[in-house]
């Protein structure tokens, strides 16, 4: 940053999570520590410092403004982008439901990704407990992380035979891994924060499913799903709630969940696609461009 002041460069400040913030809702940093301070201190001559600073969702774009005293002009939304052309739903079969001893009858509720702290995807072992009578419902889990043990213990404890857990598939399979589910589940951990619009949920809509996320009612995920109409979502951490979505999901018609899904992917072209985020970035590109031009 010092060598970029001096020789009057202009730098791009690309911001996915907000820290020190995000660590302290962690319980990674307590929030009134010395260490706490000087990493806000050291973020906020960062931000102000740059030419602009780019972030991934509306709650970010306030934060910066509000938390940072960034002038609006200094901060600007690039909604993240997935290639749109691998993702994208595709016709199965039940061959890789048969591969894995789901029925072709089971409606599947899938978790895929990886099953860290932050994921909150143990949950997932309360959901399956609460949904075991229920003898159609597979609360399937794809990935790997340090909750993935936690959650086979749980489900060899309880005898959760409705809860699957499979490692990561190829990849050259995501499209019809993802494809042979009803409605994918996002989790994520109670204390984690609301202004991060997750990789995970832009897979999940690219693929063309409803989905059912754990999200803080202001939080801009929350937003996206309910004003789109792409699923449904719940308060994070609660296994009840998110129990109760998967059986209103369930009970939905066909015709309803899947006009979920083609809305998801609707969202998904958009806002986070690769061509959307590339006119972005040429644009921001010719501005600094315009902006070196003008400053010689």
């Amino acid at each position: 940053m010092l060598y970029a002041k001096l020789f009057k460069i202009p730098v791009i400040n690309y911001i996915k999570d907000i820290y020190p913030e995000l660590a302290m809702s962690s319980g990674i940093i307590s929030s009134d520590s010395a260490i706490s301070k000087m990493l806000t201190c050291v973020d906020s001559a960062i931000c102000r410092n740059s030419w602009q600073n780019l972030v991934i969702s509306n709650t970010m774009y306030d934060h910066y403004i509000k938390n940072r005293g960034l002038d609006p002009s200094k901060v600007r939304i690039l909604w993240d982008w997935l290639d749109l052309s691998f993702i994208q739903p595709v016709q199965v079969d039940d061959s890789w439901r048969s591969e894995v001893g789901i029925n072709a009858s089971d409606f599947v509720c899938m978790f895929s990704g990886t099953m860290g702290h932050a994921s909150g995807a143990d949950i997932l072992a309360d959901v399956a407990d609460l949904l075991k009578e229920h003898k159609r419902i597979k609360i399937v889990c794809i990935g790997e992380g340090v909750l993935k043990e936690r959650i086979i213990s749980e489900k060899t404890k309880r005898n959760l035979d409705n809860l699957v857990v499979l490692p990561f598939q190829p990849r050259e399979r995501v499209c019809e891994v993802q494809s042979s589910s009803d409605v994918l589940l996002l989790t994520a951990s109670a204390t984690m924060g609301t202004a991060s619009v997750p990789s995970k949920f832009i897979t999940y809509i690219a693929i063309g499913k409803p989905v059912i996320c754990g999200a803080g009612e202001n939080s801009d995920l929350s937003q996206i799903v309910n004003s789109n109409k792409l699923g449904i979502s719940v308060l994070p951490g609660s296994a009840e709630l998110m129990a109760n979505a998967i059986l209103q999901m369930m009970n939905m018609n066909t015709q309803e969940r899947l006009e979920m899904g083609q809305r998801s992917r609707a969202v998904a072209l958009e806002k986070y696609s690769m061509e959307t985020a590339a006119k972005e970035l040429t644009a921001l590109i010719n501005e600094v461009l315009d902006y070196i031009h003008n400053k010689k």
